[in-house]
């Protein structure tokens, strides 16, 4: 009996789809939304690069935003910073005014 793959339905607008392990090599800044429970959200940072230090960008965040700020080390995907609320376009303006990443290697999802 032979499967048809192009029955399987991919929706073209899904962000979830995006294979972050592989956007790894490619320097690529992944900045997502991710809802809790009612209004509350969470704004995550994943794949920055080793050379800098999270330990300073997140005494930064949380001065700046008044937020808290956390660093998760997940073995899948790095070191990835956690700030609570939604914090999307202001990491983005930040890290591209103070030369971290350049605007074309960040990536926003849920916009």
């Amino acid at each position: 009996m032979s499967t048809i793959e192009n029955l399987k339905q991919k929706n073209p607008f899904d962000d979830t789809t995006v294979d972050c392990a592989s956007d790894s090599t490619n320097n690529t800044v992944h900045i997502r939304l991710q809802q809790r429970n009612g209004r509350k959200c969470i704004t995550t940072i994943q794949g920055l690069s080793s050379d800098i230090d999270l330990k300073r960008l997140q005494r930064t965040f949380k001065k700046t935003y008044a937020t808290s700020c956390t660093i998760i080390n997940d073995p899948e995907f790095g070191e990835i910073i956690q700030l609570c609320g939604d914090h999307r376009h202001n990491i983005f303006k930040f890290l591209v005014d103070e030369d971290i990443v350049q605007k074309t290697n960040i990536k926003i999802h849920g916009t």
